[in-house]
């Protein structure tokens, strides 16, 4: 699913560490790190209310289902995972409302802050390890930090990234043009290339940043810029802004669980079900003798509590307002700052579980309660009850045949990204009947 991230050390504001991560800024940053403008404020906001819109941009109005959903009407069908069936089928990033819910922070003022903000996140995004390169800025014509939304669909090299909001589109041509890019016309509209087939071109600096992922870009409608792999690829998302094609966001099992996410969800990776058999997962570390030996232990457990049903799809994301704690500094103690910010205190993971039927999903929450209260981790060696704190009902977890669980942290919530990444995620595995 991925390598490692490497932030580009070329930036003249800043020089950055790395570790393996799939995310927007890697859980290690050097001391002096500068991103993207401060986010504006939401004025009109309810005190109580979870921060869902930007009034007078369109793309935010509603819900975080609708702002998704928006998103992925501009998404083939045929664009989602990967030829791996156990290929997530996207990561879908909202920056900005993360960042409101925060306080809007000022980015460029404190480094370690902006760490904390940046670690829990998902995004499996060809430009974030360029977020902090001014040469990459120069070339694209913006910094993903400068952007609202970033959906990501596919797997490279075949991948399709939506950017939506905050991007300088007056401005995009101009320097797409400057950096190599050849302007031609389309049946669907005008776009962008280096290389219609997805070929890689070392020679071009887009080329090597995309590593043909970018080789294709267009501005869509509401300041949308989608960049794609090959021109058909990118004509498919332009015939779909035009009103023509089947989008993603009419598949029924995705649509069904993303009716049912937070409102103030900021972080959403659809796994479709296959994903999440237990014969399909090995775990990173410890291989295949120790996978077999889990999934006789599940067998074990499902004695006790009763099976895992099949899982059609799960949905696993963060609603807004997640920080992850400081590292402590050499001799253990945390790190100094003068105002550490603190995660929003209803932030939360969640993890929503498509069954067969209302009865499976309730049995379902059954499960993962009690596999959390009981069970190893076979890939960290911590107990699960050590890494979440169930905060749902077993009773009234259903929601139709979606059973919604909902996950506090005694430690803490950006453990949702390591258990996505080491494919830690043995709570909600089902086990093919024999």
């Amino acid at each position: 699913m991925t390598g490692i991230i490497h932030f580009s050390s070329s930036s003249r504001r800043s020089r950055c560490l790395s570790r393996r991560t799939l995310i927007a800024g890697a859980a290690c940053y050097a001391a002096t790190i500068a991103f993207g403008p401060a986010v504006r404020a939401q004025d009109d906001a309810e005190p109580d209310a979870p921060v869902e819109s930007f009034p007078e941009r369109p793309l935010y109005e509603g819900n975080a289902r609708r702002r998704l959903q928006s998103l992925l009407e501009l998404v083939p069908v045929d664009a989602l995972g990967g030829p791996d069936p156990n290929s997530w089928l996207f990561t879908w990033l909202d920056l900005q409302t993360h960042l409101t819910a925060l306080g809007s922070p000022d980015l460029y003022a404190d480094a370690t802050n902006t760490a904390a903000i940046l670690a829990p996140l998902v995004a499996d995004d060809p430009l974030f390890p360029e977020a902090l390169n001014e040469d990459a800025r120069g070339i694209f014509g913006f910094s993903v930090f400068d952007v609202h939304q970033v959906l990501v669909a596919g797997v490279a090299p075949d991948q399709l990234t939506l950017y939506a909001e905050g991007l300088p589109v007056a401005d995009l041509p101009s320097a797409w043009e400057a950096a190599g890019y050849e302007r031609k016309s389309g049946e669907a509209g005008d776009y962008w290339t280096i290389g219609e087939d997805g070929e890689l071109s070392l020679d071009s600096p887009a080329g090597r940043i995309g590593t043909g992922r970018l080789n294709n870009a267009a501005i869509l409608n509401d300041g949308i810029v989608v960049f794609a792999a090959t021109a058909s690829q990118l004509q498919q998302v332009q015939a779909l802004a035009g009103g023509g094609g089947e989008s993603a966001a009419g598949l029924g099992d995705l649509e069904v669980l993303i009716s049912t996410m937070p409102l103030d969800a900021v972080n959403v990776i659809p796994v479709p079900g296959a994903g999440l058999e237990a014969q399909s997962i090995t775990p990173e570390n410890p291989g295949a003798e120790l996978n077999q030996t889990t999934i006789d232990l599940l067998a074990e457990f499902d004695e006790a509590v009763g099976p895992m049903p099949q899982i059609e799809m799960a949905l696993f994301g963060i609603t807004a307002g997640i920080v992850a704690p400081l590292a402590a500094q050499e001799d253990g103690t945390p790190s100094a700052t003068p105002e550490v910010l603190q995660s929003v205190a209803d932030a939360r993971f969640f993890v929503h579980l498509l069954a067969g039927s209302a009865a499976d999903a309730v049995s379902a929450a059954e499960v993962v309660a009690w596999r959390i209260e009981h069970m190893v981790s076979p890939v960290g060696g911590e107990p699960y009850s050590d890494l979440l704190t169930p905060e749902f009902s077993t009773q009234d977890a259903g929601e139709g045949e979606v059973g919604a669980l909902t996950f506090n942290s005694p430690a803490t919530l950006a453990v949702w990204k390591q258990m996505l990444m080491m494919q830690d995620l043995w709570p909600f595995v089902w086990l093919e009947a024999e």
